[in-house]
């Protein structure tokens, strides 16, 4: 297997195109190449604004990772993942505004969810966007997997389109982006002040690249109890949490919220819920029990 070259003496741009992650990959079970592929494009859309240590370091995590992705995945994807580095590599010591604008060109080529991936990925990287916020009373903020909420849309709508969806707890606007794709229209809702203005901006952002339909969106910032859920055929929740036991509020807003969702929710609707962890039996017990 090879080793990045970290010379990038065989660098062109039809090459670098050959690097952009494909979303049919997920579906093929490579989950953890396009992942890695998001990260090493959303490094190398941001390589100018990192200070020279993190650049280093992000790099070498990359590097690390690629090592352990070629004991799982062909050699034809192992190529793809250390050529992306060695474009990385090369940019970084030649880049100049007009090569990273025609890299930007090569990146405007991917799909619509991959490049809503890069574009947070980049932006958390350079620290313009939040990946993750302790919001003390009002619990915690992260951002859901992509690849994980396309395939259970994909599995739970199949080729269903006129879908109004609600996603609750919004953030930043990265989940109600990617659903977007997946539905006819869809409704952030988001209390914190800071992250509904990102996802503001990200709306506009994401508007101009033409990599969302303005239309298909809207993003209220409001306390989700506030809202009626029952005009939306499919609820999406992403409940994080930090490592320590759950707190009283966690445990008290998600038996408010179930409640509301059992009461308010028309015959019908698609609740999901992403909880990352493994033993979650004490959070939403009556909405688990309903049968699928």
């Amino acid at each position: 297997m090879r080793k990045p070259m970290g010379s990038g003496e065989s660098f062109s741009y039809e090459l670098l195109e050959s690097t952009l992650p494909e979303l049919s990959e997920v579906f093929k079970g490579n989950t953890y190449t396009y992942e890695f592929l998001s990260q090493a494009w959303a490094l190398l859309s941001e390589i100018d604004e990192l200070p020279q240590e993190r650049y280093t370091m992000e790099l070498g995590n990359l590097v690390d990772l690629a090592d352990s992705l070629s004991e799982y995945v062909d050699n034809d994807m192992m190529d793809k993942c250390y050529t992306i580095l060695d474009c990385i590599s090369h940019l970084k010591k030649t880049g100049s505004e007009e090569l990273m604008n025609k890299v930007q060109d090569v990146l405007m080529k991917t799909d619509s969810q991959t490049f809503i991936e890069i574009y947070y990925r980049g932006n958390v990287l350079s620290k313009k966007l939040s990946m993750y916020l302790n919001l003390d009373e009002h619990g915690a903020f992260g951002i859901s997997p992509g690849s994980d909420i396309v395939q259970i849309l994909v599995y739970l709508l199949g080729e269903r389109q006129n879908i109004n969806a609600l996603d609750l707890g919004s953030g930043n606007g990265f989940s109600t982006f990617i659903i977007s794709n997946r539905v006819e229209h869809v409704t952030g809702v988001e209390m914190n002040s800071e992250l509904y203005e990102e996802s503001m901006n990200c709306l506009k952002d994401l508007v101009d690249c033409r990599k969302v339909d303005k239309n298909k969106i809207r993003f209220i910032q409001a306390d989700f109890f506030d809202i009626d859920f029952s005009p939306f055929s499919v609820i999406y929740i992403y409940w994080p949490f930090d490592d320590k036991e759950k707190s009283f509020w966690e445990k008290e807003t998600s038996r408010r919220l179930e409640n509301k969702i059992m009461i308010e929710a028309a015959p019908g609707t698609i609740i999901v819920i992403f909880i990352p962890g493994t033993e979650e039996k004490e959070l939403f017990p009556q909405l688990k029990s309903i049968p699928p």
